[in-house]
């Protein structure tokens, strides 16, 4: 099926004609599976794109047929080779991509792009899509690395602090973890702890326990009145720092799952620098969860 309609909770792939469509693609239809959710493919084009000739009175999204060079095309074929069942649409509209894939969020389950290793440079001064679709998406994001294995088998790991969007980030991994039969790792971390003036470094140490008891108690809180059933859970405390510490576990799992402390809006970054560095840091692809706005 071929309409420029987005069906309500699809899994949106956000593709643009380069070499990660198959690797975007790939981990789309994974989720659509999974989750039984149609699968909607998006090809964002810039404004400036040449081939583009027609643009909406009324202001952009446009879609214009046949000019987008053959990439909805070979899309087509992609998932109809990894999945033929697979209910799928198709459009290509012209404006900002992030914008565009943003947009498609209100009404998806779950948007999936992909990401470059762009320069700090190039980042602070023009952004990235995954980025900017990761921070503003109000539906999950999976971003997706380049030479990653987008439908691995392996553990789910979540990041978890505590806090409302940790819980969130909780939520939605038991989901990904129970559809793909895995087990979840749900991973704190700490690091300069201070007990009555004693600086914790001794693993064996009472103080070393304490700072273990209080974080595996907090992740209990996390995960109270979450349903795992038919999930194995594994609570795993490590002393360190969570950017590294992420970033390292990425090397050895399916899927990485963090929670967006972010406020929302455009006129703002953010996205935040723990989950920033790991989109740009991890091997494996990074899921991005917003906790719901009151």
């Amino acid at each position: 099926m071929d309409t420029d309609t987005k069906p309500t909770g699809a899994v949106v792939a956000g593709i643009d004609g380069t070499e990660l469509d198959l690797l975007i693609l790939t981990a789309a239809v994974a989720e659509s599976l999974t989750r039984k959710a149609p699968l909607h493919v998006r090809h964002c084009r810039e404004l400036l794109d040449p081939n583009l000739a027609i643009v909406s009175a009324g202001g952009w999204p446009v879609t214009v047929e046949d000019s987008d060079g053959g990439v909805l095309e070979a899309a087509r074929q992609t998932v109809a080779t990894l999945a033929p069942e697979l209910d799928a649409t198709y459009d290509s509209p012209a404006g900002r991509p992030e914008n565009l894939l943003v947009d498609a969020s209100e009404t998806a389950a779950l948007v999936v792009v992909g990401t470059g290793r762009k320069s700090r440079l190039e980042e602070l001064l023009l952004g990235t899509v995954a980025l900017n679709v990761a921070a503003h998406a109000t539906c999950p994001v999976l971003v997706v690395p380049p030479g990653s294995d987008a439908d691995a088998k392996g553990d789910i790991a979540v990041g978890v602090d505590g806090s409302d969007h940790s819980r969130a980030a909780v939520e939605e991994a038991v989901r990904v973890a129970r559809a793909r039969a895995a087990k979840l790792v749900v991973v704190s971390t700490w690091n300069h702890e201070l007990i009555d003036g004693y600086v914790v470094t001794e693993p064996d140490s009472p103080e070393w326990r304490a700072v273990e008891e209080r974080i595996t108690a907090m992740q209990e809180r996390v995960l109270s009145g979450i349903d795992t059933s038919g999930v194995e859970v594994e609570l795993r405390s490590v002393k360190g720092g969570i950017r590294t510490t992420l970033s390292t576990l990425s090397d050895d799992t399916a899927m990485l799952v963090v929670g967006n402390r972010g406020r929302g809006g455009f006129k703002s970054k953010a996205l935040g620098s723990v989950t920033r560095d790991l989109l740009k840091r991890s091997s494996c692809p990074v899921m991005v969860v917003h906790a719901p706005r009151g």
